[in-house]
């Protein structure tokens, strides 16, 4: 359960992020620290924004 709520959260911050080009953090951050506390949570939200933003700069280039 906690791996899909996770996902979703990761998936929605993506999806937000691909149509407007910001608002991964705002988005996935509430619901990643919430669930995994803050250390660990802003920690994998970096770690994500960084590939979701890679993934991007990749289309554009």
């Amino acid at each position: 359960m906690t791996l899909a709520l996770l996902a979703g959260a990761v998936l929605l911050g993506a999806a937000t992020q691909r149509l407007t080009g910001m608002g991964f953090a705002l988005v996935s951050a509430p619901l990643l620290v919430a669930v995994l506390g803050p250390l660990t949570g802003v920690q994998l939200l970096q770690v994500f924004g960084i590939f979701a933003s890679a993934l991007v700069l990749a289309q554009v280039c």
